[in-house]
């Protein structure tokens, strides 16, 4: 994803889609320093958070939508970041 950002006040939550137990792993990065963050919609909070310009995590997910980006208001100062990733399912039981 290019140029992303979770935005303050934001009404609509989109994203990547998963279930619950899925295991997300996720690049950050941008043009100069940032606040990153993921975002649970399903949650509604921030559910990883790091500061620079890149930067790499890993996530479990509770299920519903996930937004990454930089976390800031619209507007010309918000420096938007890039994220790559990949997300797995959880394993079934036997």
């Amino acid at each position: 994803m290019h140029d992303v950002g979770v935005y303050d006040l934001e009404t609509t939550c989109s994203g990547i889609l998963t279930i619950k137990g899925t295991s997300v792993t996720f690049q950050w990065w941008a043009p100069r320093s940032i606040e990153f963050g993921a975002w649970s919609c399903s949650a509604n909070h921030i559910v990883y958070e790091a500061n620079g310009t890149n930067g790499s995590g890993t996530i479990v997910s509770i299920g519903g939508a996930y937004e990454f980006g930089t976390i800031c208001a619209p507007g010309p100062s918000c420096v938007l970041a890039n994220v790559s990733g990949t997300y797995t399912g959880p394993w079934l039981e036997w």
